[in-house]
């Protein structure tokens, strides 16, 4: 990512210990933030209605972001798994650099 200059960052509800904790576990080679009061996800429309046992509450859509050079959404990938989206986004990264 260097070479593209980029910046991997991910983002979660969770509190630091326990992101740090799973930034360990899953060997991730970039910096989680935390987002308790999901303020940010929010602006980035990163909350929607989800179905839990029946029960109906507000949660975190899985997304990317790529971001441009003045901090603009260049891009957005939506409800997307936590493999398998390494190829598009680098294409989009590599577009976006050009």
């Amino acid at each position: 990512m260097q070479k593209l200059r980029a910046v991997v960052l991910g983002m979660s509800p969770d509190a630091p210990p326990e992101l740090k904790k799973f930034q360990t576990a899953e060997k991730l080679p970039f910096s989680l933030l935390s987002d308790p009061d999901k303020s940010r996800c929010e602006a980035l429309g990163a909350m929607k209605n989800k179905l839990l046992y029946g029960r109906s509450f507000l949660g975190v859509d899985r997304s990317i972001f790529l971001l441009d050079a003045q901090g603009r959404l260049a891009q957005a990938w939506r409800g997307v798994k936590p493999t398998g989206n390494r190829e598009a986004v680098l294409a989009a990264l590599r577009a976006l650099a050009d």
